[in-house]
């Protein structure tokens, strides 16, 4: 498959990942983010060891502890930001959070060209410009209105302070994200690693995270490991995040990541209609353009490609 299906597919299963992350947040559960990342450190070391069993190019190239510390800084990086994107979806609606951190895609796009010096046809990058607007454009419209409605249909109004916190983490998520993708292009870059084994490196890392947040959970706070209505809603956001993070690495581990970055920052408005059909989020005609503008951009995007 090409850059572009890798993206699409990212986008694909990255918007359900937001969504399920969003029905596993609860703004009264101050252990949430916990167990999130208990649920996906697991599914991310069972998909670590399923690769390291079935991946041709880690039979041709055996798998080297070595490269869990050159994949240390983006992993450190992608880890951190997540975090705080589970933290930030307990103070804001996933239509606000989830734009404002995928805002990265143009953060991205010009650190791939002012440091890995990739190009990229105007027609191209115009396309991939005007998805992160499309983005952009979203987040304003929907932070206008802080009044969050959750998805059992409750009416919650946030309080300032929390309003501060909920734009905080996404803006310092996108920049953490950006910062890590630089540093994982670098690896495929300089052919330190396969993608496979970058997968690999990425999911052991979860596997310590979400042991470590299950000590916090279990044993240090006495909180359940987790509850039975989240059950569901948890498992199937790490099998989307895990899925998602699969193929994003295909795309960006190309010439291409210039143009992928922004791409699948677009995944984002894929979780707006989610929470539109889902979660019952209010959308106005501004949010529908917004999401015809992006929905316009990946399609160009695709024909220039080519």
């Amino acid at each position: 498959m090409t850059w572009y299906m890798y993206s699409l597919l990212a986008i694909l299963f990255w918007s359900g990942s937001d969504l399920f992350s969003k029905l596993s947040s609860k703004h009264d559960d101050k252990y949430s983010q916990f167990r999130i990342m208990s649920v996906l450190g697991i599914v991310m070391g069972l998909h670590a060891c399923w690769l390291l069993l079935t991946s041709d190019s880690l039979h041709e190239v055996p798998f080297k502890m070595i490269y869990f510390l050159q994949y240390l800084p983006a992993g450190s990086l992608y880890i951190l930001s997540m975090v705080l994107g589970y933290v930030g979806l307990r103070y804001m609606v996933l239509s606000v959070s989830s734009p404002i951190c995928n805002a990265s895609g143009a953060v991205e796009m010009l650190l791939c060209w002012l440091i890995l010096k990739q190009t990229a046809s105007w027609q191209a990058i115009c396309s991939a410009l005007l998805l992160t607007l499309a983005v952009v454009l979203l987040a304003i419209v929907e932070s206008r209105d802080p009044a969050a409605e959750l998805h059992d249909g409750k009416e919650y109004k946030p309080t300032h302070k929390e309003i501060l916190i909920g734009l905080i983490l996404p803006v310092t998520y996108c920049c953490l994200d950006a910062a890590g993708t630089i540093a994982e292009t670098i690896i495929y870059d300089k052919n330190l690693m396969s993608e496979d084994a970058g997968s690999v490196s990425y999911e052991f890392m979860w596997l310590f995270i979400g042991l470590c947040s299950l000590f916090y959970l279990c044993v240090i706070k006495k909180q359940s490991f987790i509850k039975w209505p989240s059950k569901k809603t948890l498992v199937c956001q790490s099998l989307c995040e895990t899925a998602g993070n699969y193929f994003y690495i295909y795309a960006i581990a190309t010439q291409y990541s210039i143009l992928a970055e922004p791409m699948i920052g677009c995944y984002a408005v894929i979780s707006v209609l989610w929470g539109r059909v889902i979660l019952r989020e209010k959308l106005t005609k501004k949010h529908y353009m917004c999401i015809a503008l992006a929905l316009v951009g990946i399609a160009l995007l695709g024909w220039f490609n080519e």
